[in-house]
């Protein structure tokens, strides 16, 4: 058995400090286990780098940046020898110990799939083309959150021969949508698959919750995401002042903006809505990728507000599911 740690990196507009504090928490812990740099920007180490005379060290550029999916593929397919996968970000460091997993597939952190929501048109787009027999909208999935674990070479070929290889990932939101298909694809190749954190990583990285051994020091750093913004006129069948009849509460209204104004629980008001008027539904959630913002005229109840809180919304669209967490 050969383990490794695959730290996934990203020099361009970053620098190397991440991933030399990466590695150096790694090497207090352990001087000889084989550390995989796969770095998503075609740069050479620095020639002063601490990295550069460590032989168990095997630094590899993915200069097309095809994101964290794009880096495991890489780093897989080239080092053949290598039984399992620790797959960390270059934000990560192991503190007084790297958990010995021993054989078994970990998850480090995970959560339910409806936090990335605005992105399943792509999951579900990938699951027609490469993985027909999956169902992409159960409710249960879970996402692998950075693509961060300890898997084994054996099961990662898997997934990638079944399908998984097919995915090319070219932009941000298309990395979002990579953490749903693994997890997706995670969970029905190994269902007893374990997770080492039981709280997503936002709770930790925002210190509601206590880090282990594996800490992430930051969120993800930024990619290739072009905004846009939906114009909802007052012709819009999406406006709050359109006409259209809808009961809350056993009372009818003749418009969202009617119902806004004599109500407090606005989200579940136009959440509600939404689930009646499926056409204005459809408009605010069209296309492959979420509005940047929202441009609403004559907006007297903050409609615009509310719409920037897109995972119940999508969790709608995609479910029929009324869900008024704001994730």
């Amino acid at each position: 058995m050969i383990k490794a740690i695959l730290i996934i990196s990203y020099s361009a507009n970053y620098g190397w400090n991440s991933i030399e504090n990466s590695y150096r928490s790694i090497r207090v812990i352990d001087k000889d286990i084989v550390i995989i740099i796969v770095n998503n920007y075609n740069e050479n180490l620095p020639q002063n780098s601490c990295i550069q005379n460590d032989t168990n060290v095997r630094y590899m550029t993915n200069e097309n940046n095809t994101y964290e999916l794009g880096a495991i593929k890489k780093a897989v397919y080239e080092n053949t020898d290598i039984t399992h996968f620790y797959i960390i970000h270059d934000t990560c460091i192991f503190k007084d110990n790297i958990p010995d997993f021993h054989n078994d597939e970990v998850i480090f952190w995970k959560t339910s799939i409806f936090e990335i929501s605005p992105v399943l048109s792509t999951i579900k787009s990938w699951c027609e083309t490469y993985f027909p027999d999956i169902k992409f909208d159960d409710p249960s999935y879970i996402m692998c959150q950075g693509l961060m674990g300890h898997f084994s070479r054996n099961l990662l070929i898997t997934l990638f021969e079944y399908g998984l290889q097919y995915v090319t990932v070219s932009t941000k939101l298309q990395a979002v949508a990579s953490e749903g298909i693994l997890g997706i694809l995670l969970i029905k190749f190994c269902p007893t698959i374990k997770f080492y954190y039981s709280n997503k990583l936002d709770d930790y990285i925002c210190n509601r919750v206590s880090y282990d051994s594996i800490i992430k020091y930051s969120g993800g750093k930024s990619g290739i995401y072009i905004p846009w913004f939906l114009h909802i006129d007052t012709n819009s069948c999406a406006h709050p002042d359109y006409p259209f009849e809808f009961t809350y509460h056993d009372k009818q209204y003749q418009s969202l903006n009617k119902c806004l104004d004599v109500n407090h629980d606005k989200l579940n008001v136009l959440l509600i809505y939404l689930s009646n008027n499926k056409e204005a539904l459809n408009l605010i959630t069209h296309g492959d990728e979420y509005p940047e913002d929202y441009l609403i005229d004559n907006d007297r109840n903050n409609l615009r507000n509310l719409l920037l809180n897109r995972n119940p919304i999508y969790v709608l669209r995609f479910y029929n599911i009324i869900h008024t967490c704001i994730f």
